[in-house]
């Protein structure tokens, strides 16, 4: 790190050729460059999408004679990731002066950089059907119940 080659002549701020930022801006030959404009943009590099279940619920049964099919259902969620790399670009023109006339071009930088999002999104609902026998003092009687609805979790004995 150093002050401007050219010394004053290229101004009182002896660090004005790299932008006021000697550590990240070089300008090695002493041309007096002047930031011009600048570009950004995303790109999207990877997604990644976890589903993610909830619990599962009695939603209810059905019953048919002395049978019954009991209804399940969870809640889906999608866990989403999405990676993007952002792009900089500080565009420069520059000065240079030969044998007293002065030649002018661009000069461009660019640095990269990653972001990472999270959200999350619906992802619907999954139902599970089992089908069991209704039990009570009169099976077929309305108060009756169906003992697919306790034994066991879902996903078990899926139909």
């Amino acid at each position: 790190m150093r002050p401007d080659p050219i010394g004053l002549a290229g101004g009182v701020n002896f660090y004005s050729y790299v932008q006021n930022n000697p550590i990240r801006f070089v300008d090695s030959l002493g041309l007096k460059c002047s930031l011009i404009g600048t570009t950004s943009y995303s790109l999207l590099t990877d997604t990644k999408e976890k589903i993610v279940a909830g619990d599962w619920l009695f939603q209810r049964f059905l019953q048919v004679n002395i049978g019954c099919v009991c209804i399940y259902y969870r809640e889906l969620r999608i866990d989403v990731t999405e990676t993007y790399t952002i792009f900089n670009t500080y565009i420069f023109e520059c000065i240079e002066e030969e044998c007293g006339e002065y030649y002018s071009y661009l000069k461009y930088q660019t640095y990269t950089d990653t972001s990472t999002e999270n959200y999350s999104k619906y992802g619907g609902r999954e139902y599970e059907s089992r089908v069991g026998a209704m039990v009570g003092t009169n099976s077929v009687r309305r108060g009756s119940s169906c003992n697919c609805v306790k034994p066991n979790p879902p996903g078990l004995y899926s139909r």
